[in-house]
C-alpha cells in the first residue's frame, strides 16, 4: 500500500462515519418536521436520508488511488518497468542518489576474455595445463566471468579436467581441487587469502591489468582481463535520469572489479563517484551511509552479490536478465536492457 492510499483510506473512514451521522440527523429532523403535517412524512424522511447518503458517498475518493495505481502499473509494464512493490512508486520521484553495479547494469552481462597474463610459477608445465585446471573449476559456476573463462578455454581448444570440492564465495570468487592442486579464481583479496604468503607481483604490476586473479597450488599464477562492452545508450540513459531528477542526482558506481577497470568504465559513462573492489557487505554499507547522510537511495544491480544492497535501498531496482534472487528481492524490475526504464519510472511517479 502506498502512503497516499493509506491517507485516502483514513480520510474515507472518518468521512463515512461523519456521513452516517449526518444522514441519521437528516432522518430525525424530517421525521420531526413532517410528523402530523403529511401522511407520507416517513417516506419523505427516508427519501432525503438516502439522498444524503448517495450524493455525499466518498466512493470516488476511495477508488481514485487504487484506480490510479492500476493504470500506472499497466502503463509501466508497457514501458518496460515492473513494480513489484507499489509503495516505492512515490519514492521514485524523490531519489537523490543512484548507485549502479557495473556488470549487467552498465556493461553487458556477456563478457569475453581479453587476455590471460601468467607468471612463470614452475608449478605447471604450461599455460594450457593451467587453463585446463581453471576451466574445470569454472565450469561449475554460472557467474558471467566464469562463463567467459570457460568459453575462452573452448576457443583455445582446452580439454577440461574434473574438479572436486568446488566452493563459491559470493562477491569474491570460486575454488576447487583438480589433480591434487587447489585452484582459486577471484578478486585480489580472495586470492591473497588462498596463498601461502602475500601476493607479490615482483614489479609486474603494469603487466597484470586484469581484475580476476588466479592461484594454483597455493601460488599466484596470473590474471584474467575481460572485454566488457557498454550497453547501448547507457551514457545517454544516465544523463536523462539526471535531467528527470533536476540534475541534483548523485550517481555512484559500485563494483567488485578492480579500481582500474571501474575508473575506466566510470570515465566512459560520465560517473564521478566510484567505489571498486567491493564485497556484498561493502555495497550494503555504502547504501546505508548514503541514507544516514539524508539521501533517498536507489540501487541498481543484477547479481546475487547485489541482493542485500537492493533490499536495504529505498528503491531496489533489478535487471530482468539478472540473477533470480536479485529480481525476487527488488522493488522494481527493468524488463528491457539499459537504464532508460528508470527515467520512465521517475516520470510516471511524478504524475
Amino acid at each position: 500500500r502506498v502512503p497516499l492510499q493509506s491517507l485516502a483510506d483514513g480520510i474515507v473512514k472518518r468521512f463515512v462515519l461523519g456521513l452516517l451521522m449526518i444522514a441519521l440527523l437528516t432522518l430525525v429532523i424530517w421525521l420531526v418536521i413532517g410528523h402530523g403535517v403529511r401522511d407520507s412524512y416517513i417516506e419523505e424522511a427516508w427519501k432525503y436520508t438516502v439522498s444524503v447518503l448517495v450524493v455525499a458517498c466518498p466512493c470516488a475518493l476511495g477508488l481514485a488511488t487504487p484506480v490510479a495505481l492500476l493504470v500506472m502499473s499497466v502503463r509501466s509494464v508497457r514501458e518496460g518497468v515492473l513494480f513489484g512493490n507499489p509503495s516505492v512508486m512515490e519514492q521514485f520521484g524523490k531519489i537523490t542518489t543512484l548507485i549502479l553495479d557495473k556488470t549487467g547494469t552498465i556493461t553487458a552481462s556477456e563478457v569475453s576474455v581479453k587476455s590471460f597474463d601468467t607468471m612463470n610459477t614452475g608449478n605447471l608445465s604450461s599455460q594450457r595445463e593451467m587453463l585446463s585446471q581453471i576451466v574445470a573449476v569454472e565450469k561449475q559456476c554460472n557467474h558471467p566471468l566464469a562463463l567467459a573463462i570457460v568459453a575462452y578455454g573452448i576457443t583455445e581448444g582446452i580439454k577440461s579436467q574434473v574438479a572436486t570440492d568446488v566452493k563459491h564465495v559470493i562477491g569474491s570468487g570460486v575454488s576447487g581441487w583438480v589433480n591434487g592442486n587447489r585452484i582459486a579464481i577471484g578478486t585480489k583479496t580472495f586470492i591473497e587469502a588462498q596463498l601461502d604468503g602475500p601476493l607479490e607481483l615482483n614489479g609486474a604490476e603494469q603487466k597484470f591489468t586484469g581484475s580476476t586473479y588466479v592461484s594454483i597450488g597455493g601460488g599466484f599464477v596470473g590474471v584474467f582481463d575481460f572485454d566488457a562492452k557498454l550497453l547501448n545508450g547507457v551514457q545517454r540513459d544516465i544523463a536523462q535520469v539526471r535531467r528527470d531528477t533536476g540534475s541534483s542526482l548523485e550517481v555512484v558506481l559500485a563494483t567488485g572489479d578492480s579500481q582500474r577497470v571501474a575508473d575506466d568504465v566510470a570515465m566512459k559513462v560520465g560517473i564521478e563517484h566510484v567505489h571498486a573492489e567491493l564485497q556484498p557487505e561493502d555495497k550494503l554499507k555504502l547504501v546505508r551511509d548514503q541514507q544516514l547522510a539524508g539521501h533517498v537511495v536507489a540501487m541498481v544491480g543484477d547479481g546475487v552479490n547485489d541482493a542485500i544492497a537492493l533490499v536495504a535501498a529505498d528503491v531496489g531496482i533489478a535487471v530482468a536478465r539478472g540473477a533470480d534472487l536479485a529480481t525476487e528481492v527488488a522493488d522494481v524490475v527493468l524488463l528491457k536492457p539499459g537504464l532508460n526504464g528508470i527515467s520512465r519510472a521517475i516520470r510516471l511517479s511524478k504524475r
